[in-house]
């Protein structure tokens, strides 16, 4: 059950409490460990009533005292007053002081119980007043424990002049042996009784579980109650998961691991691991892996079929030997010069019937017979490509001039690397030229 499930704006301070009395026993530190892991921060022992060897002082209460202040919690005390013919309660009260023996000084207050017949048969009033000045001569806050039933019942009717002190009723939200899941509010179904205007206590259920024993639940507003004790902070959120263990094909580094070493370890080459491992590892340099990282180590991957070369362009239809195919931005004076024949005017009465009369305007894919059938230029020489592997400290200034003179050369570089033999060992969304990566593979020429 969570602790802070009352409205935080209208009740900030909130705790909640067990009182418990001889009829649970000794208990142990577990029991109390257990509600201290529920939420409760207030225990309240019975020093003085009833229980299985009749009425009287609660045998166990320094022990019971003793086990709640070893798991962290406030104690405080109660004690039933019997009725009686006599108003004097000091015997009373310095036997509720035995009980809590070496714990009474640590009790933050003691309540006078108040349930079962008339208190005194004329002067009630004269007997709980004779309880709280012998508490407070005690130096013992004081809280009235009490329901809206029995303060008639034990009072009479009328009685206002104990209204200066806190009030703790017992009101039970389900009946007894039951509470709810959720605390309800300390202002849940109050009515006003004996001159208070709110309690500072309600006690919500009785007798009701608490991990396997059980005890009275309570709700303390602190600021009502007079007390500033510390208020429990919401709990932790829970622990992440544990990490998934690393599959039989995946492999964790270690302290002193490099990326060829652990290829090697498991029969792999280092492009292979490459592959295995695309968009690894996280500094995206394979020189820098660091201890943690996992990789997959296997299945061997099969080696890729050798790339088909692209299909050679298919070349534009050679002209006829002795012609020449105008192309934008000619002129007759410059084929000429291109052709080495002397002067354009040859040029042009070779080929009037294809230029027209008008030797300045020639158009693109004219065709045009060159004088004495020189042949067509030779093609250019094929230049065969050039390619460097990416070493660890290298940039890619070392070989290209400019970002343009790299992308030339690479056409897919921002969003491709490649290995040596061509395949694929990265890819990015978009990279600039100062981001290579070994052992990336960069045609130069």
């Amino acid at each position: 059950m969570a602790l802070c499930t009352y409205n935080e704006d209208s009740m900030p301070n909130s705790i909640l409490a067990l009182d418990a009395s001889e009829w649970q026993g000794r208990l142990s530190r577990q029991h109390l460990q257990y509600a201290y892991d529920m939420g409760v921060r207030l225990y309240i022992a019975q020093l003085w009533g009833s229980g299985p060897t009749g009425t009287g002082t609660n045998d166990h209460a320094e022990a019971q005292l003793g086990f709640a202040k070893d798991v962290g919690m406030t104690l405080a005390g109660y004690i039933w007053v019997p009725p009686d013919d006599t108003i004097e309660t000091h015997s009373l009260v310095r036997a509720a002081k035995d009980a809590a023996g070496k714990f009474w000084e640590e009790l933050v207050f003691v309540a006078p119980d108040l349930e079962g017949s008339r208190l005194h048969p004329t002067n009630p009033v004269g007997r709980l007043m004779d309880v709280c000045q012998n508490l407070t001569l005690a130096n013992k806050r004081i809280v009235i424990y009490c329901s809206k039933r029995s303060w008639s019942a034990v009072m009479g009717t009328g009685v206002t002049e104990f209204k200066q002190y806190p009030l703790w009723e017992a009101r039970y939200y389900l009946k007894s042996g039951y509470k709810p899941d959720t605390p309800p509010d300390i202002d849940w179904a109050w009515s006003k009784f004996g001159g208070w205007q709110q309690r500072a206590i309600l006690q919500y259920a009785g007798t009701a579980p608490v991990n396997g024993w059980g005890a009275d639940w309570n709700v303390v507003a602190l600021d009502r109650l007079g007390l500033d004790l510390p208020v429990p902070p919401p709990p932790p959120p829970p622990p992440p998961p544990p990490p998934p263990p690393v599959p039989s094909d995946h492999y964790k580094v270690v302290s002193g691991d490099n990326a060829s070493a652990i290829a090697a370890r498991f029969g792999l080459t280092l492009d292979q691991l490459i592959v295995l491992n695309l968009g690894k590892p996280g500094s995206g340099d394979w020189n820098l892996i660091h201890p943690g990282e996992v990789f997959k180590v296997g299945p061997k991957p099969a080696p890729a079929p050798a790339p088909t070369p692209p299909p050679p362009p298919t070349p534009a239809p050679a002209p006829q030997p002795g012609t020449y195919t105008v192309k934008p931005g000619d002129s007759l004076s410059g084929i000429a010069a291109h052709l080495g024949i002397a002067n354009w005017q040859t040029l042009y009465e070779a080929n009037k019937g294809v230029i027209g009369p008008n030797p300045n305007l020639i158009r693109p894919g004219q065709v045009l017979t060159i004088p004495g059938g020189a042949p067509a230029p030779p093609r250019p020489p094929v230049i065969k490509a050039r390619y460097v592997i990416v070493k660890s400290g290298d940039v890619a200034g070392n070989w290209f001039s400019s970002e343009a003179a790299l992308l030339r050369l690479n056409p897919d570089f921002r969003t491709v690397a490649h290995t040596e033999n061509g395949r694929v060992m990265r890819r990015f969304a978009k990279r600039s030229w100062g981001s290579i990566y070994p052992p990336e593979r960069l045609r130069i020429a």
